[in-house]
């Protein structure tokens, strides 16, 4: 296993017009500490992992199978449990709910099925709650969501009806069928929800087909809330989401599925807005609720998928931006509230999906940060919201580091790369197992199995920048200095100046005098603030032509000062046997030039290279071409003006 690299300063990494990100070690260092390796481990989206407060539970693979592990951020408080299926097989742990101080998860024996069990994160307190059904078959528990201490949970136990409704206070006296919901067969609850005090799910009653119902962890209070397909079809409700003061789901009726809500009664349960008019699906789903607000997908024909709102109002139902018009839509995804606001995944064009913020307006959703330039987009994914702080953390590919963690505030220059913990282009692809007070517990996947990792992030946060900027007289012997600009106090700072934006060697002072290196090159300078315990972050400054010295005192005049300075580009495909072309550029009047391609930095000899175009040949194939052009007039400075290289030439 790599040691996992920390991006200090700005130096590592070139990303164009401006932005870098570092974590420096602290007081609370948020430097990754590697937990221990695994075959496997779970993550909280699978039901495999849990937030216990002070500690994290999940399932962990190794040598005795997959059993039920805990870890309170250290390697020392990283241990398995219990071994609750001697040997190699393993309990397989699923479906971990947190129900006051207990979790409740289903797993294996060797002996008995996959049953119900809870724990308090000891050996000793980790039992098989009941045994509902006898042998290794087990009841078939596939949802467990919590009622106060309680839980309730469907399982399929023929001699109590079939598969349905199950309540349990963690012990086997008290773990009891709560309803037979459909007494003529299955009423397989599903979509398990709290809201305002009830689990609400959907159910079959074996009448009214699949509807909306609710608990209240009684018989008496365990109701069909709405008949909202009539008859034995049912309107199959999914995707149950607490709102806030309104739950809301996604149902059929002869308009398709689409958006519902419910306060718990009939009167307040009914469809909010058919999207996509007609018998056609709007399939909403993702719903998160921030405040008052509750965001989610929609489609229709003219839109796709794209971000929708609601206050549970059918005047406040509303589309929030046209991501990406056309049919195709920006699918958004991830979605995770921070602050007033969401930030999500979206794809404004093919394959470029991105990070994208919203507060609910067409002028507030906007791209947070073009993390990946170009066509192929960072992917971001696994949100989850730091503890402390309510910064998100996610992981991304900036195209350089891989799969990596980031963290955002919803800003530019608050979306930061936090660890880069496989160096290089190789991703660590982690995902987020949970949290506690004040770290993170995350996954890396490498050859043969995961790594568990955690990282203190209470407060984490990306520090707080100015804009920098550079006065001076960009000539050769002239002197250039850096203004750092106002930053949040408490931040130290680093420099680098570029030529044609990569480093001058041993140029890290805040001043910098450009050398006869310089001449007719472009310089700027990299400003890196740094700031215990948090994210540094760089910012470049626009960058400046150096000119020719200026004339000694009492010297003789011999040159004027050219005023137009274009950089040369170069047209064309990149292409043995394909002619590349300096565009046209405006110089000043009376200048003559000269031309030099260049082969990988390197000048290309003959008379060839010389010309205002030049013909790709086999020896140009991998390399990068550039064109320096010289321009020059009767008493003026001579200038020298050097192209971008260009991408890698192609075979033909």
């Amino acid at each position: 296993m790599k040691t996992p690299r920390i991006i200090a300063g700005a130096a590592s990494i070139a990303v164009a017009s401006s932005i870098l990100m570092a974590a420096p070690a602290s007081a609370a260092d948020p430097t990754p500490v590697q937990l221990g390796n695994f075959g496997g481990i779970g993550l909280a989206s699978d039901g495999e992992s849990l937030e216990m407060g002070s500690y994290v539970l999940f399932a962990g693979s190794g040598e005795a199978g997959t059993e039920l592990w805990r870890t309170a951020t250290t390697p020392a408080t990283t241990t398995v449990v219990k071994d609750i299926y001697a040997g190699s097989s393993g309990s397989a742990p699923r479906l971990l709910t947190r129900a006051g101080s207990s979790a409740f998860f289903v797993a294996s024996t060797s002996d008995h099925g996959r049953e119900l069990w809870k724990t308090n994160g000891t050996a000793a307190g980790t039992v098989e709650v009941d045994q509902l059904v006898a042998g290794t078959d087990g009841p078939g528990i596939d949802e467990i969501e919590a009622i106060g201490n309680k839980v309730v949970f469907s399982a399929d136990v023929d001699a109590n009806g079939g598969e349905e409704l199950w309540i349990s206070d963690g012990t086997a006296a008290g773990t009891n069928l709560l309803k037979d919901i459909n007494p003529t067969g299955d009423s397989s609850p599903s979509g398990m929800t709290l809201h305002g005090g009830a689990v609400y799910f959907a159910a079959n009653n074996g009448t009214h087909g699949r509807e909306l119902w609710k608990t209240d962890g009684t018989p008496g209070g365990t109701v069909m809330v709405d008949d909202l397909q009539p008859g034995a079809t049912g309107s199959n409700p999914g995707d149950l989401t607490d709102g806030g003061a309104t739950l809301f789901f996604s149902a059929v009726d002869e308009d398709g599925r689409e958006l519902f809500r419910s306060q718990g009664i009939a009167a307040s349960t009914y469809k909010l807005k058919d999207i996509n008019p007609g018998a056609e699906n709007s399939n909403p789903k993702r719903f998160t609720a921030v405040g008052g607000t509750t965001f989610f997908v929609a489609t229709d024909p003219v839109r796709g998928d794209e971000l929708w709102k609601t206050d549970g109002t059918l005047a406040g139902t509303l589309l929030v931006k046209d991501i990406r018009p056309g049919a195709a839509g920006s699918t958004p995804n991830e979605l995770a509230a921070t602050g007033g606001s969401i930030v999500f995944r979206a794809a404004s064009s093919e394959g470029d999906t991105e990070l994208w913020t919203s507060n609910g307006t067409d002028a507030g959703t906007r791209l947070v940060k073009d993390i990946r330039p170009g066509a192929a987009g960072s992917s971001p994914q696994n949100f989850m919201v730091n503890p402390g702080s309510g910064r998100v953390l996610f992981t991304a590919d900036n195209g350089v580091t891989g799969d990596e963690l980031w963290l955002t505030n919803g800003t530019t220059d608050g979306t930061a790369l936090v660890a880069d913990v496989i160096p290089g282009s190789t991703s660590s692809s982690p995902a987020l197992v949970g949290t506690t007070g004040t770290s993170t517990v995350f996954r890396t996947v490498v050859p043969g199995g995961s790594t568990l990792w955690a990282m203190h992030t209470s407060g984490l946060d990306v520090v707080e920048s100015g804009t920098p900027t550079m006065t001076g007289n960009p000539v050769v012997g002239g002197t250039l200095t850096a203004d750092a600009g106002a930053w949040e106090v408490g931040t130290s700072f680093s420099y680098a100046w570029l030529r044609d934006g990569a480093s001058i060697p041993g140029a890290t002072a805040t001043t910098y005098q450009p050398t006869a290196a310089d001449l007719g090159r472009q310089v700027s300078v990299r400003v890196t603030g740094s700031k215990p315990a948090n994210i540094s972050l760089s910012k470049t400054t626009a960058s400046v032509g150096i000119g020719a010295a200026a004339q000694a005192p009492g010297a003789t005049p011999s040159t004027g000062t050219q005023t137009r300075r274009p950089t040369p580009s170069i047209a064309g495909t990149a292409k043995v046997g394909k002619t590349l072309k300096l565009k046209k550029k405006s110089y000043d009047a009376g200048v003559s030039k000269s031309y030099q391609w260049l082969r990988n930095g390197k000048a290309i000899k003959g008379g060839a290279a010389k010309k205002s175009s030049y013909k790709l040949k086999s020896s140009d194939k991998g390399k990068r071409i550039q064109v320096r052009v010289t321009a020059s007039k009767a008493g003026f400075d001579t200038v020298v003006l050097t192209s971008k290289k260009t991408s890698k030439i192609k075979k033909k």
